[in-house]
């Protein structure tokens, strides 16, 4: 109860001190859209092979692998950031 007790009261603060300077949403819904990760990769082995080198060094925790043909972008970035916020809100549920 107290979680939810400051979370109206933290939204009621915000709406409060920001609805003079603009729109305030409170509660507002976020529709998640699907989102596709190119590789996520988790290691099995405790030994990732020294060849594989940079590859090897990203390989050895959980990683999501995003391989771009072209430079990539503020916009690209933001995305692959979501994408990891997301598989790691994931994994959290499922501990």
């Amino acid at each position: 109860m107290t979680r939810f007790l400051w979370d109206k009261f933290s939204k009621d603060y915000l709406e409060t001190f920001l609805s003079s300077s603009g729109d305030v949403k409170t509660s507002l819904d976020v529709t998640a859209e699907t989102q596709e990760i190119d590789v996520y990769f988790r290691p099995t082995s405790p030994e990732i092979p020294p060849e594989l080198g940079l590859l090897g060094r990203l390989a050895q925790t959980p990683c999501l692998l995003e391989p771009y043909r072209n430079p990539v972008t503020i916009e690209g970035i933001i995305a692959c950031l979501s994408k990891l916020f997301t598989v790691r809100e994931q994994l959290q549920r499922e501990a």
